[in-house]
C-alpha cells in the first residue's frame, strides 16, 4: 500500500500546485532506516529527538500491534538510537509509476501470503494498481 500511497500523495502535490500555480514540496520518509539520511539528504528536514520525545515514540510504536514485531526486531539488532532520527526527504512525483519488467515487492510477498494462508488473494500492479495510476494520472493533467 505505501506504492499506492505515493502515486495518491504524488498526484495531489502535483494537482495542488496546478491550481496554486507553483510548484509544492513533496516530501518522503524511508521506513526501512533513517539513521544516516540526514547526510545523504542535505535539503531534507531532519530532527534529533530528545530522551522524552523518543520514549513517548518507542512507546507508541510497541503499543501498535501491527509494528510490534517490526520495532522489536529493529531494537534487537540494534538500539534505540535508530528511532531518534527523523528525517522528511525532498522527492519529485514520478511521470511513470509503473513497474516495467520487475515484479514489485508486494507481489512477491503477496504469494507468499497467500501460499502460507494469511491472504486470499495476491494484489497485482497491472490488475490493481495500474488503473488507479491510469487514473490518477489523467486526474493531474487536467
Amino acid at each position: 500500500m505505501h506504492d499506492v500511497c505515493r502515486m495518491v500523495i504524488n498526484a495531489a502535490v502535483t494537482i495542488a500546485g496546478s491550481a496554486r500555480g507553483r510548484r509544492l514540496g513533496n516530501l518522503e520518509f524511508s521506513l526501512v532506516d533513517q539513521t544516516a539520511e540526514h547526510e545523504t539528504h542535505p535539503d531534507g528536514i531532519c530532527r534529533l529527538l530528545a530522551e522524552a520525545a523518543l520514549a513517548r515514540k518507542l512507546a507508541v510504536a510497541k503499543g501498535y500491534a501491527e509494528l510490534a514485531g517490526e520495532v522489536q526486531a529493529k531494537l534487537e539488532r540494534g538500539s534505540s538510537a535508530a528511532f531518534r532520527v527523523e528525517c522528511l526527504r525532498p522527492v519529485s512525483p514520478r511521470t511513470d509509476d509503473s513497474t516495467g519488467d520487475q515484479v514489485p515487492f508486494y507481489e512477491s510477498y503477496g504469494e507468499k501470503q497467500v501460499a502460507a494462508g494469511h491472504y486470499r488473494q495476491i494484489l497485482r500492479y497491472r490488475e490493481h494498481i495500474a488503473p488507479l495510476a491510469e487514473t490518477l494520472g489523467r486526474l493531474k493533467h487536467t
